[in-house]
């Protein structure tokens, strides 16, 4: 590292065990501060620094480092001291922009820092807290701690740390809380006990990312409310378009969860899709290279429609294939689905009565074999139905169906 200019005045008094400076003006590089500094001289030295800065160019610092930060408070947190640490920045530069009120109060001892505040003011009118134990680990640091943070304009936050925002309408990512406790390691981020307030929507649970080539996530989320169509581009509400908008969703998803591995364990109270609403809404199982195994997806209710889902989906990233997998549902009002589909005569439809099916869907989603037991009212069947493509639904052929009474 470029050895820096560096210039101090200062009042120093000592006694030779303590040493103690007043009024003390500092500059190094681009920096200027005043503060004091007490040292004691003992086995374990021991010091108390209290610097203030009316500007900081973070960014300016973490290109100098080059990388190096972290081995560098590692061999820090290495060495024998005992020590306080109190920092204050009006504002300080950082990814293009301002951030206010940058404050860290720490305590250091021989192998361990504790964080008692890291805090800021960041674009969008938001703010974060960080507390928690920094340690040197056996491959890298490792923090241990609790994070909080608040926006008022969540969308200015997200683009100020380079995320396009652009495509979401404008009356959504507005308001952000979050609070969670916070574990670090080489090749570990852990968030637990999270609580997340997005827009209207509250989501509990845990996350946990696997720092590796492949990434590996480990999801559990409880959702209240989520309206996915607030979040998505807006199109026409014609059936085409939904069915559009559909097909492109469903390639973009196949696509992202190609990207990682992953256990799921996710449930929605109610969540807005295409303008129809799911209730109780759980999917859990997990994903590996491509290939996702199913060990639950449940809708409670989309129209008077309960149904269940497990099994295993390959090829995710263009035309999904299911293996052996098994599915149950029940309408109770078929006439309250048929009106939700737009269906033609949906008083036809509730004459059916309640109707039931379980069975095995197995194949590409383009050519689809269904094998159910299906029973409407007081009649049941069996049959074995295959679906050579989507746009021939209707001309699906059915093979070995019997039908009673």
């Amino acid at each position: 590292m470029q050895a820096l200019p560096a210039s101090l005045e200062a009042k120093v008094t000592t006694n030779f065990e303590e040493l103690q400076t007043d009024n003390a003006q500092l500059r190094l590089g681009n920096i200027d501060a005043s503060g004091e500094v007490q040292v004691r001289f003992a086995q374990i030295p021991a010091f108390d620094l209290r610097l203030n800065m009316p500007q900081l160019d973070l960014a300016s610092w973490v290109a100098r480092l080059d990388g190096r930060g972290q081995s560098l408070l590692q061999d820090i947190l290495g060495r024998q001291l005992d020590g306080r640490l109190r920092l204050r920045a009006d504002s300080a530069r950082f990814m293009g922009d301002l951030i206010q009120d940058l404050r860290l109060d720490a305590t250091l001892a021989p192998g361990a820092a504790l964080v008692e505040r890291l805090e800021a003011s960041a674009p969008g009118g938001s703010s974060l807290q960080l507390t928690g134990t920094l340690s040197p680990g056996a491959q890298a640091l490792e923090f241990e701690g609790n994070l909080e943070g608040q926006t008022g304009n969540l969308r200015d936050f997200l683009t100020w740390l380079d995320m396009d925002t652009g495509h979401i309408p404008g009356e959504r990512l507005r308001h952000a809380d979050v609070a969670t406790a916070f574990q670090y390691s080489h090749d570990l981020l852990q968030f637990t006990d999270l609580e997340l307030n997005l827009d209207v929507s509250r989501l509990t649970g845990g996350l946990a990312i696997a720092l590796r080539e492949r990434p590996g996530l480990g999801l559990g989320l409880e959702i209240d409310r989520l309206n996915l169509d607030g979040y998505l581009p807006r199109d026409s509400d014609t059936p085409e378009e939904k069915a559009k908008r559909l097909r492109q969703d469903a390639t973009a998803l196949g696509a992202l969860l190609n990207r990682f591995d992953a256990n799921l364990d996710l449930h929605a109270e109610r969540l807005t899709y295409l303008g129809e609403r799911l209730s109780d809404l759980r999917i859990s199982g997990q994903l590996q290279g491509g290939k996702l195994t199913l060990e639950q997806l449940r809708i409670g209710n989309l129209a008077g429609l309960g149904a269940s889902l497990s099994g295993r989906l390959d090829n995710l990233a263009e035309v999904p294939h299911l293996s052996d997998t098994q599915f149950e549902l029940e309408l109770v009002r078929p006439e309250q689905l048929a009106d939700t589909l737009d269906l033609p005569f949906p008083s036809y439809f509730g004459r059916l009565g309640e109707i039931t099916a379980n069975g095995i869907l197995d194949g590409p989603l383009n050519e689809l074999s269904i094998n159910s037991d299906m029973a409407m009212g007081a009649a049941s069947s069996s049959s074995r139905r295959s679906f050579p493509a989507a746009q021939t639904l209707g001309r699906c052929r059915t093979e070995n169906s019997t039908c009673r009474a």
